[in-house]
């Protein structure tokens, strides 16, 4: 137990003297980590088993909230039409992934993990 916290204690440093750009770089590979684990949960035939169904659910709406985060992050003056750009996309991601939780949807989410 002893190394998990003070790797905890590491990583929550890391965070928290981080620059924006790296920032926003741990946000999309969180968001990555979390459509590869939802993916993890769907089958060969394309469901979830209903012992994994919360843990899909989670994962998805994990990278959802991170999706977000990403939203909130812009700035829409200073980014001028890059931002507003990101923006857009942004929203479509957070579209296809509530699809892809309703539906379990395995196209959906590789789409945005492959634009991720």
């Amino acid at each position: 137990m002893g190394n998990s916290s003070g790797y905890n204690a590491y990583r929550d440093t890391a965070i928290l003297t981080a620059s924006q750009s790296t920032l926003i770089l741990l946000l999309y590979d969180e968001a990555i980590r979390q459509i590869h684990a939802a993916l993890a949960k769907i089958d060969d035939n394309g469901k979830v088993n209903i012992t994994n169904l919360e843990r899909y659910n989670a994962h998805v709406v994990k990278t959802q909230e991170i999706v977000s985060e990403l939203m909130t992050s812009l700035d829409i003056e200073a980014g001028g039409e890059i931002a507003k750009n990101l923006l857009a996309l942004y929203v479509y991601f957070n579209h296809e992934l509530l699809e892809a939780g309703i539906n379990t949807n395995k196209e959906k989410l590789a789409f945005v993990c492959d634009m991720i």
